[in-house]
This record gives C-alpha cells, sequence and structure tokens, in this order.
C-alpha cells in the first residue's frame, strides 16, 4: 500500500495545530487538545483613532477564527477575509466597549485573514486582542 493520500496524526506537545510537511510530500497533522491556533495579537494601546492592522494569515485549515479584545476605550473590531491576501472583500465587524471584554467567533470564508482594530476618539491605556484558527 503507498503512502499518497495518508495523514499521520500524533499528539502536538503543545495545544496548537500543526501541519508539517515531510521530505516525501506528506502533511503530518498534529493536534493539541484544544484545536486552536494564535494567529494574530496584539497588547499595543492605540492612539486616539488610531487603526492596528494586523498582517494576513492563511486560514485555509481553520473553520472558525475565534478571540478575545479588551480595551479601556470603546473602538470596533473587524475580522477581514481575503481570497488572495491583499484584496479584503469580507468584513465581520463587532463594538468593543470600553473596559468590556469581546469574545468573537466568525465562520472562515476564505483562505486568509487578519485582524484589526480601529479606536475610538481617546487614547487607550490598556489593549489587549487575540485572534485564534479553530479546527472544528
Amino acid at each position: 500500500m503507498g503512502s499518497q493520500g495518508m495523514f499521520i496524526i500524533v499528539p502536538a506537545t503543545s495545544r496548537e495545530l500543526r501541519a508539517i510537511g515531510d521530505a516525501a510530500g506528506r502533511q503530518i497533522i498534529a493536534l493539541g487538545s484544544t484545536g486552536l491556533t494564535l494567529l494574530d495579537s496584539t497588547t499595543t494601546a492605540l492612539g486616539g483613532s488610531a487603526t492596528y492592522t494586523g498582517a494576513s494569515q492563511d486560514s485555509s485549515l481553520y473553520s472558525k477564527l475565534v478571540g478575545i479584545v479588551f480595551a479601556d476605550q470603546g473602538g470596533v473590531l473587524n475580522i477581514d477575509q481575503s481570497q488572495d491576501g491583499v484584496n479584503w472583500d469580507y468584513t465581520s465587524q463587532f463594538a468593543v466597549g470600553g473596559n468590556a471584554g469581546l469574545a468573537f467567533s466568525v465562520e472562515v470564508v476564505a483562505p486568509f485573514a487578519r485582524m484589526r482594530i480601529v479606536n475610538g476618539a481617546v487614547a487607550q491605556a490598556i489593549l489587549r486582542a487575540y485572534m485564534r484558527g479553530r479546527v472544528i
């Protein structure tokens, strides 16, 4: 029996999904207990009306993008998705209240995603934002 189309499943040492190609071109997947992989995060507070734009992330291995945002000032969280990592054609938008945590879950509909946070008029002293890919 050949090895084409086979997958080798091994436990991960962390709580992340890892996809690794071996020398023969097979894909080896290791899945931790949560099925979550950190794709983007920031803890850098934003100035008044400033924007954080995360790098384009490969979201093709995931079915959902999930995460948490906390800021001491109100703003808007955008989860942008793209077919090519350049043109951001679909956005899921969430209001982030000051001093209130926000949990989000977005269905993956395109192979690339990024997290974008637009702060309100008042500068932040605190920002914690995390976007993870979830395998279901």
